[in-house]
């Protein structure tokens, strides 16, 4: 994915950020919701920083595990990106998600 295409598509950035945001959200388990969920994107293809601030009445080592654990949380970003309109305009090949890490901080 390019990411200098991506940035210069105020739309369509928008419509990836709220893709992702919304497969994290939904990953990351009951009480964590898109608006919990922010990003920050760098060059290397497309390379996403996320970080989620987790309301008072959520416990933060759940929400770890839940990410750690989850086996799905690759292909659902996949595929939300996937579905994301005019993605293949700034595609260089086939969308992928690789190097999930999750840390408590």
């Amino acid at each position: 994915m390019s990411y200098a295409r991506l940035m210069g598509s105020p739309v369509l950035l928008a419509s990836f950020q709220a893709a992702t945001k919304q497969a994290i959200a939904t990953e990351a388990g009951p009480g964590i919701f898109p608006e919990h969920v922010d990003l920050a994107l760098s060059e290397g293809s497309v390379l996403v920083s996320a970080s989620i601030r987790v309301p008072s009445d959520v416990a933060p080592v759940a929400v770890q595990a839940k990410l750690q654990s989850s086996s799905r949380f690759q292909p659902l970003l996949e595929g939300k990106l996937m579905r994301v309109d005019g993605i293949a305009s700034v595609c260089t090949g086939a969308v992928s998600v690789g190097d999930v890490r999750v840390e408590l901080i």
